[in-house]
């Protein structure tokens, strides 16, 4: 990875350890003090995407045990066609 940029910018000092702190930077911005999973059903939410969430403790909703995800036209299609799954 390092190589690509020294390429690109070879004025530029830099080790790897400052490429993985810039992208760890922007997944944390990205993220805005949420969990991987939150922001996930966020983004889910944002993008009209059906789920359902299974939780160890249903109240607490702190660790997830499985999380099954469709769009709703492929929904109507297994409804119509659930033996094929």
């Amino acid at each position: 990875m390092g190589s690509l940029i020294t390429l690109q910018f070879p004025k530029t000092t830099f080790v790897d350890r400052d490429i993985y702190n810039a992208r760890a930077l922007i997944r944390r911005e990205r993220l805005d003090g949420c969990t991987a999973t939150v922001t996930t059903l966020k983004d889910f939410n944002d993008a009209g995407i059906h789920y359902r969430v299974k939780w160890v403790d249903e109240e607490k909703k702190d660790e997830l045990v499985g999380l099954l995800f469709s769009y709703l036209t492929l929904l109507g299609m297994v409804k119509e066609s659930w033996e094929v799954l």
